[in-house]
């Protein structure tokens, strides 16, 4: 069923997408002007389930592309999305009707409600991962076999490409150091055009509506002055991972992308520990003391400031005192075929083995 949205649901939205996002996805500045954004052209959000989405129609995929240090650098207007979209639609000769978010993610999930309310579409209750992830190849929409070209980019002064390619990872290769060239932090991208019953097939659904639930449950937890990680932790169903204080933070902008790794050390029951998560834009992988791993993507590899704070990689600081948790990815992940899609990344950050999931890590 479809259903709509007032403002406060939208922050409770952004504040479940930057949680679930994994530390990329948009950090809290990005996600919150966005939703002025959209309020300044509609005075309602409409969502459409993904299974109402008729057979025959025109889906597309509206999203962002670039390094979340810089985008926080430069800021981020969605009216790049806008511009992208009419590119791919005059290359194309297609009116898109439908649109979805590429990720989960607090500044990643609202171009396309911008788009939708600006364009008179429909934004659909979904989105290709279920999370936040680095790389334009690691999609659902990849592995359902969705052509990612044309690939439509556009900045705020409608200056872009439009980029052709059989492989998602030349589109990796020819549209950053676009990006980097336009000195921009982030660019608008339209792609992935798709029928509707393609889509269903492509998309992971109901993201808008489980970042929802997590965001009422954060508020709700710091209204009440409880405990705001397991508050989270019992509305996903995930699993506590570590608490601690970031003592080391190493991050560096390469190719458009944030590359490093942050260290915890142990608070409460885990003094003693440490943890390692290693980061491309997004957390991937988490490491103990022992070298371990205790999650990796595609599950949510997810972090909150333990006085409720959500935030992401981009804001993280040596200091902050955080809770690391995890939440089960979409089963539609849970094959090999699926996993292949991250393995390349999981091996440049020292793990070459098959996924396991965070529930049987931490057992």
């Amino acid at each position: 069923m479809g259903y709509s949205i007032n403002k406060q649901d939208l922050f409770d939205i952004a504040n479940g997408g930057i949680i679930l996002g994994s530390g990329g996805g948009g950090d809290r500045a990005v996600s919150y002007s966005q939703i002025d954004d959209i309020f300044a052209v509609t005075d309602k959000v409409e969502f459409v389930s993904l299974n109402e989405v008729p057979d025959d129609a025109c889906v597309c995929i509206i999203s962002a592309m670039g390094s979340p240090l810089a985008t926080k650098a430069h800021g981020f207007t969605p009216e790049v999305c806008v511009n992208a979209l009419a590119r791919l639609e005059l290359v194309t000769g297609k009116k898109i009707e439908y649109v979805a978010a590429f990720e989960t993610g607090g500044g990643n999930f609202m171009p396309p409600l911008y788009v939708a309310a600006k364009c008179g579409l429909k934004a659909i209750d979904a989105d290709g991962i279920g999370r936040a992830v680095p790389e334009s190849n690691m999609t659902m929409v990849e592995v359902a076999g969705v052509a990612g070209a044309p690939f439509a980019m556009a900045d705020e002064n409608n200056v872009g490409a439009v980029l052709y390619f059989t492989d998602s990872l030349d589109c990796e290769r020819m549209g950053r150091p676009i990006i980097t060239a336009l000195e921009a932090g982030s660019i608008g991208v339209a792609n992935y055009i798709m029928d509707g019953k393609t889509a269903k097939a492509a998309l992971i659904p109901d993201t808008y509506a489980a970042a929802l639930s997590v965001g009422q449950a954060l508020r709700k937890a710091k209204d009440d002055g409880a405990d705001p990680v397991s508050a989270i932790v019992e509305a996903t169903g995930g699993v506590e991972v570590f608490r601690g204080k970031v003592t080391e933070f190493v991050a560096e902008v390469r190719d458009s992308h944030d590359w490093g790794h942050y260290v915890l050390e142990g608070c409460g029951e885990y003094a003693g520990r440490t943890m390692k998560v290693m980061m491309e834009n997004e957390n991937i992988i988490a490491y103990d003391e022992d070298g371990k791993p205790k999650m990796m993507i595609p599950d949510a590899v997810c972090m909150l400031m333990t006085d409720g704070t959500p935030l992401t990689n981009a804001e993280l600081q040596e200091g902050d005192v955080l809770g690391l948790f995890a939440v089960e990815c979409a089963d539609a992940w849970k094959n090999e075929k699926a996993f292949a899609v991250y393995k390349e990344c999981l091996k440049r950050l020292g793990y070459e083995g098959a996924y396991i999931s965070c529930m049987e890590l931490n057992s």
